[in-house]
């Protein structure tokens, strides 16, 4: 095979790419906990749970059929600091590092693979793997940017099963498979698709390499079997026992299969790179089953991201922070696949260094721009949430503390009292009140039309507009989620 030596052009592009990374790096973490507050609406779950010194449980939603919890915030309750949003947002501090550096490693035993494969240099090799890294951070900043999401964890978990499974792929040391099974099982109860994403991956490396198998891939298979069994037992249990009626469907795709296939691919365009990769992979698997051809965890991985993103396409789930797990399991495979494009090209080419540059230059253009800019986006959506909605919040808490009435218009009668995800905002609200004032006295004022009196100390929360207050210069109009909110001005 024909070996490259790192050339100078090679040197310098590596040296500034990774250096790019470490400064991207250092961005993420100052925006995670740039004026971190709390954000409305779902952040409610730990006003009520660990900022009482109450843990977080997997029971918390299991009436609409979730069972899964953000367990890592619970080791606050071992801390003075159960109720300080800065706290929270210094362990997503800490999981971004753990996911920076296991993504690393995970580049270095690839890299082992690569050496062998396809016989680039050092520097060209880091070089990709420094725009897939700044590519997949940027496209996935949102759930480090806030507490709600258990993807932020569970991302990290899977860069952590990820190298522990490529480095029993290159010792053979069964130990290394023990601790991907505990981390496995770990994020098992973060999402409920999770147990079958671990399935996948257990059953492609024992299927796919069936006539060479090795005992940390049987040790892989069994644990993560063991862990289905017991997840789903317990799933299938609760469920029966709080006599669940109704699924959640926040964010429900309607229409027809077909529709809903079509509508997440042309919104998330890596679904579509996604599903080329698994299905190459899949259709691999079938024309090489019959002779002596080993499944890599890197193949199972492209199966497993399309498994995964599989999941939420036959629950109807849309929403894009769903999918981020679906783009790291594939990085892996891109990080390849880009490898053998460079190498095939430096074969054609003669290796010219020119050549690599505006390979890569055309890389950043298509893939790197359109990620960064959806970096702003979201860093600048939680900005605004963080110095705005929270603010309006307090505001409103401090009226209540100074004796004002808060009136809630509801054209609609909802006065649900039901403690799940579908709660009535109205609802919510009373919670972050609550919270605020530090009490649990506090209750709206629920009227189907405006009160004849209104003083200097009221405040109206409305489930619909309220077009005669719009014009009125006597009201502040702010805006929480879907309810506007009236407070009169000073």
């Amino acid at each position: 095979m024909i070996n490259f030596k790192n050339k100078t052009g090679e040197n310098f592009i590596a040296k500034l790419a990774l250096a790019v990374c470490a400064f991207f790096s250092c961005m993420y973490i100052f925006f995670i906990m740039h004026n971190a507050e709390w954000i409305f609406v779902d952040n409610w779950e730990f006003m009520i749970t660990v900022c009482k010194k109450i843990p977080k449980s997997p029971l918390m939603q299991i009436s609409q059929g979730r069972f899964f919890v953000h367990y890592d915030y619970n080791i606050l309750l071992l801390t003075p600091f159960y109720d300080n949003i800065h706290a929270y947002y210094v362990i997503n501090i800490l999981e971004y590092i753990i996911f920076s550096i296991f993504m690393y490693f995970t580049a270095k035993e690839i890299c082992y693979r690569v050496k062998s494969d396809y016989p680039i240099s050092e520097n060209m090799f880091y070089t990709i793997f420094a725009f897939v890294y700044m590519v997949l951070h940027c496209v996935i900043v949102k759930v480090f940017l806030d507490i709600v999401y258990p993807e932020k964890f569970l991302i990290t978990l899977l860069s952590c099963i990820t190298y522990f499974l490529l480095l029993s792929e290159r010792t053979e040391k069964i130990r290394f498979a023990v601790i991907a099974v505990i981390l496995g099982v770990m994020a098992t109860y973060l999402k409920e698709p999770v147990f079958g994403l671990l399935l996948v991956i257990g059953f492609c490396l024992f299927l796919g390499n069936f006539k060479t198998l090795k005992k940390w891939q049987i040790t892989l298979l069994t644990g993560y079997v063991i862990n289905a069994i017991v997840y789903v037992s317990l799933y299938l249990y609760f469920c029966g026992k709080y006599k669940n009626h109704e699924f959640f469907a926040y964010g429900h795709l309607y229409g027809s299969r077909l529709s809903a296939l079509i509508f997440l691919l042309l919104r998330y365009k890596a679904l579509i790179i996604i599903s080329i990769i698994g299905l190459t992979e899949i259709i691999k698997f079938f024309r090489n089953c019959k002779i002596e051809w080993q499944f890599s965890v890197i193949n199972t991985f492209s199966v497993a991201s399309l498994a995964y993103f599989g999941a939420f396409y036959i629950l109807r789930l849309w929403f894009d922070y769903y999918f981020y797990p679906c783009y790291f399991l594939i990085a892996p495979s891109i990080i390849l696949l880009s490898c053998k494009f460079i190498y095939d090209f430096q074969i054609s080419y003669k290796g010219k260094v020119i050549s690599q540059i505006l390979i890569l230059f055309t890389f950043f253009i298509i893939a790197l721009f359109p990620a960064l800019h959806i970096f702003r986006r979201e860093t600048s959506n939680i900005n605004h949430q963080r110095t705005t909605e929270f603010a309006a919040l307090k505001q409103v808490a401090q009226r209540v503390r100074s004796g004002g009435n808060v009136y809630l218009l509801d054209t609609k009668n909802d006065n649900s009292n039901d403690l799940s995800f579908k709660l009535p905002l109205s609802l919510v609200l009373t919670k972050h009140i609550n919270f605020i004032n530090k009490t649990d006295n506090f209750n709206f004022t629920i009227v189907n039309k405006l009160p004849q009196i209104l003083k200097d100390t009221d405040v109206i929360l409305a489930e619909d507009q309220i077009s005669e207050l719009d014009s009125n210069s006597d009201y502040e109009k702010i805006y929480f989620w879907f309810h506007p909110t009236y407070i009169k001005k000073d």
